[in-house]
């Protein structure tokens, strides 16, 4: 039992054990929850219906234009907009051959519900070219939406996404992430799509679907193949960030800081906060990596060797550890937007991928291996075509396109006696330099298909180094007095802080308590005496978090630990909370002391 000290002193006794605790606690980590989004996407919701609002003759097909309301997401006290509506475009040709059907997921704003989609011709050209019925889904997620706690702003795309994830992590409240109703809303359309064909043309069924949808669309996709048995295999697109944590923090070691197309997640600081417990609870819930186990049926996985949001490389963290047939294509010179919509490259490889599916034909199978600089490509089918992809940047780890244009060339390569085709991946005199190999094979229809590896980047070195400055953390006793001066209890004290700015850095969650007034706050960091050991971790901890949230301390900034190798502040934080978890808050409290004294 540790007697009592004041808390902006160290205790010198416990050290030793606090570090060898801390040793130990590094190389575990907690499970957060994992059943939300099923629980989510489960759970009955009287607010669906649909109403067919148009019909459109084309010369051969006929689209029937419905009005999907899915469900009720959140509360009218907390968002401005809570039932989610829908334009969904069934796209049935006069000749369906398939019983499996598609659901095209797109987006658009909640005004363009009765106007066409830009997509539609896209979903028709599928929807003929495979003799199968597409639905096409629009308004995913809904937007824009007001927000109770950001009046007056009204959000879309990565803003909205990024604040209901900084919500969830904030509140533990994991119906938050916005990709749960966009989840629930395409498995609606499923429901939707099968229900007006019964009633319409009955003659029509569609037993099962397969997904497709771009960027967060992709996300979307994925997840829904999780959730739903109906969906047997998968198409997302540009969504290459499986395994979201090493990706993004290999993506701001190659360029130094994230990429300004993710600036609404550095905002809501979404990705430092990815190692911390809420932030593992998050991806638990939105990662499709999480899942993979899950994700055995076909998967087309489209990506962009020029996108913006996420480096060309990040297939390395997911690629080797999904589980069943998957099948890349990588499309060259192209940024996210392009391969999003504007290559038609794109939708001419997915066509003829889902030509194979629907009818049930095996995909060529390829298999890549990397040793010692080769990169070595095995299929069991007969290219018509081989090619290595390759592009060179000299001056820096960054493959964009919207930084360096249309730098990839393609070269012929020919099989080896084996049957294999070998690549051989040279580190570049300067810079950087990028592979992968493209293999186009004949297709069922008139479209070849072409699916490529995955790229790889020599040499593998990064640029940046991820540790992030540390600024001046301040101890408990600051803080008791900055809040106690915001609430006006201790006039003759000149703040740094005053109450807005405060306030401000709320809400903030330490161990399993999320503190949301400055009152709580300044309850907490002046526990009753005698001194409990729990109220102490806490004071502690809170302090070192309210450092984060001022800027002092970065979940990345280097820790003095003695004779320990410097650790990242994350590490220090996750072994206080394991440590508090498991009953040992005099260690939990001198982690979060440790930080608040460097």
């Amino acid at each position: 039992m540790y007697s009592y000290r004041s808390p902006d002193l160290p205790l010198t006794r416990p050290i030793f054990g606090t570090l060898l605790f801390f040793l130990y606690s590094l190389s575990t980590i907690a499970a957060g929850p994992n059943t939300a989004l099923k629980d989510y996407v489960a759970t009955p919701d009287p607010a669906y219906q649909f109403t067919l609002i148009g019909t459109i003759e084309e010369a051969d097909a006929t689209v029937y234009l419905l009005l999907l309301t899915s469900q009720q997401w959140r509360m009218p006290a907390e968002v401005d907009r809570t039932l989610w509506q829908h334009q969904l475009s069934i796209v049935v040709p006069h000749v369906v051959s398939s019983r499996t059907g598609m659901i095209f997921i797109g987006g658009g704003d909640n005004d363009d519900i009765g106007r066409p989609s830009s997509l539609l011709s896209t979903a028709g050209a599928l929807a003929v070219g495979s003799g199968s019925v597409v639905g096409l889904l629009g308004q995913i997620p809904n937007q824009p939406l007001v927000f109770a706690d950001e009046p007056g702003i009204a959000k879309e795309e990565d803003d909205l996404v990024a604040f209901t994830f900084d919500k969830a992590m904030d509140t533990g409240d994991y119906t938050w992430p916005a990709y749960l109703p966009m989840v629930k809303s395409v498995v609606r359309s499923m429901d939707a799509v099968q229900a007006f064909l019964t009633a319409s043309t009955p003659a029509i069924e569609l037993d099962d679907f397969v997904i497709t949808g771009f960027s967060k669309r992709g996300a979307t996709a994925w997840l829904t193949a999780v959730v739903d048995p109906r969906v047997t295999a998968v198409a997302p697109g540009v969504f290459d960030v499986l395994n979201f944590t090493p990706s993004f923090e290999s993506h701001r070691a190659s360029y130094g800081a994230f990429s300004s197309a993710l600036a609404p997640y550095v905002e809501y600081d979404i990705l430092d906060r990815a190692r911390t417990r809420e932030g593992r609870e998050l991806l638990q819930v939105v990662d499709p990596f999480t899942y993979r186990d899950r994700l055995t049926l076909p998967k087309y996985i489209l990506a962009a060797s020029g996108d913006e949001f996420f480096p060309v490389d990040s297939g390395q963290f997911y690629a080797d550890a999904l589980q069943g047939e998957a099948l890349f294509r990588y499309l060259p010179n192209t940024n996210h937007g392009g391969a999003n919509g504007g290559d038609d490259a794109a939708f001419a490889g997915l066509l003829a991928w889902y030509l194979r599916v629907i009818n049930r034909q095996p995909r060529p199978q390829v298999q890549w291996h990397v040793d010692d600089g080769t990169l070595r490509v095995t299929t069991d089918g007969v290219p018509l075509q081989a090619s290595l992809w390759q592009a060179n940047n000299p001056s820096a780890r960054d493959f964009r396109f919207d930084e360096v244009g249309a730098i990839w060339h393609a070269t012929p390569l020919t099989a080896d006696g084996d049957g294999s085709y070998v690549a051989r991946l040279e580190n570049p005199v300067t810079g950087w330099s990028g592979y992968f190999v493209e293999l186009v094979f004949p297709g069922l229809g008139p479209l070849p298909e072409v699916y490529t590896t995955p790229v790889f980047i020599t040499p593998e070195t990064r640029p940046f180094s991820l540790d992030q400055p540390l600024g001046d953390p301040r101890r408990v006793r600051f803080w008791r007095r900055e809040f106690a001066a915001a609430l006006g209890e201790n006039p003759g004290y000149r703040p740094l802080y005053d109450a807005a700015q405060l306030h401000g850095f709320l809400p903030v969650r330490v161990f399993d308590d999320y503190f949301f007034t400055l009152e709580r706050v300044r309850t907490a960091l002046t526990p009753e005496y005698p001194r409990d050991q729990e109220a102490s971790a806490l004071s502690q901890c809170l302090a070192a978090r309210l450092n984060v949230q001022s800027q002092q301390i970065d979940w990345y900034s280097p820790m003095r630990l003695f004779f320990i190798p410097r650790q990242p502040f994350w590490k220090l934080w996750n072994g206080a909370d394991r440590q508090f978890r498991r009953g040992r808050p005099s260690i939990a409290e001198n982690f979060c002391r440790i930080a608040n004294l460097q």
